[in-house]
């Protein structure tokens, strides 16, 4: 089996924003996990289940009749989905044949590649998920709102920015979407902030916001994003802004308002930064596998299914040991993690590759 164009360029954009992502020496950064030496402490007890999980999904809408593009509808942001772009990294741990991985990256890049108005999978740095009618409406809508503070507004930017990573963790984008830029000479930047109720923990459930979106105006300055809704700016954003404004629930806040929002997140920040830190390493392993799983929510929403993981996810967290062979591959996914030269991180994604010790067998089963 072949990947598909489509996946090739995907493919491709991961395995770019990967390198991207590490520092001087190739290691990517610490997540906000802590307790955890490293990612592969966490993924190697889900990763393989939500790959399964996805595979199933998809097979079984499309035999309900739904097209690629009908099912990738199902998720309402694009970056949310290409959070699965990671699942070939544990493939050597799955009972799957080695084909599973090849047919799963196709499924995403068919997904995936028709959110995209300008050039599929971010390639030019753009993220453009607003028609030109809706980009009209919005500039007509924003003439009746009140202009935010640009202090006031990096305020709030900053706390959302925690904020949604004390719900998700490393997968922070399941919780925003900035996309843009649109315009010609003033561009816009939007930042949809969503989901922000998290995954039915009591700490986060009963936010009095589910979504706040923040447009931001600016002017002489490249901003750029990738598939993984990461931002880059030529300059500070809050150097070049022109002008902003935020909504929530289809009305357009105030400042007042906009300041109470501030002083509700610190209040959330504060109960949220002490839950998480009370958590032992196992508890996060869990709570990392229940975040994977939620990425799926819209595809077991769809068939009436239970989103949460599989009770096998929570028997490998809790036995916690792992076989010889499969500890062999945890040391292995180690070192290429750390060592992130190209060639290491095309081995780590690339589905095509077997992964080495892939072939002794494997501890996941489907």
């Amino acid at each position: 089996m072949k990947l598909s164009d489509k996946a090739e360029s995907l493919l491709q954009r991961h395995i770019e924003i990967v390198l991207k992502a590490g520092n001087a020496s190739g290691v990517a950064g610490r997540w906000p996990m802590p307790a955890l030496e490293s990612v592969i402490d966490a993924v190697v007890h889900s990763e393989p289940f939500v790959a399964s999980s996805f595979y199933a999904r998809v097979r079984k809408l499309k035999l309900q009749g739904c097209t690629y593009q009908e099912i990738g509808s199902l998720f309402e942001y694009p970056s949310n989905l290409a959070l699965l772009t990671f699942l070939p990294r544990t493939r050597a741990l799955s009972s799957a044949p080695a084909e599973r991985y090849i047919e799963i990256y196709n499924d995403l890049a068919a997904m995936l590649f028709p959110f995209y108005r300008g050039k599929p999978f971010c390639e030019d740095g753009a993220n453009l998920l607003l028609s030109e009618s809706d980009q009209d409406a919005l500039m007509e809508d924003v003439g009746k709102a009140e202009a935010i503070p640009k202090e006031l507004l990096a305020e709030l930017d900053g706390r959302l920015w925690m904020y949604v990573e004390h719900i998700f963790a490393r997968f922070h984008n399941l919780g925003h979407e900035f996309h843009g830029p649109y315009g010609r000479r003033e561009k816009l930047l939007v930042k949809a902030w969503h989901t922000l109720r998290g995954m039915e923990e009591e700490i986060f459930r009963d936010f009095p916001y589910e979504a706040v979106t923040c447009y931001e105006f600016y002017l002489d300055n490249r901003v750029t994003f990738d598939i993984h809704n990461r931002m880059n700016s030529d300059k500070p954003l809050a150097a070049t802004l022109t002008k902003s404004y935020v909504r929530s629930n289809e009305e357009w806040l105030t400042t007042g308002q906009v300041k109470q929002l501030v002083e509700i997140l610190d209040t959330y920040l504060e109960r949220s930064g002490k839950f998480l830190s009370s958590l032992s390493a196992k508890d996060l392993k869990k709570r990392n596998a229940e975040i994977e799983f939620f990425v799926l929510k819209p595809l077991a929403d769809r068939l009436g299914e239970d989103w949460h993981p599989p009770a096998g996810v929570y028997a490998s967290i809790e036995q916690g040991m792992m076989s010889h062979i499969s500890g062999r591959i945890y040391e292995q996914l180690i070192a290429y993690q750390r060592e992130g030269t190209i060639e290491n991180v095309r081995v780590l994604y690339d589905p095509r590759i077997p992964f080495p010790s892939a072939a002794v067998g494997d501890t996941h089963k489907k």
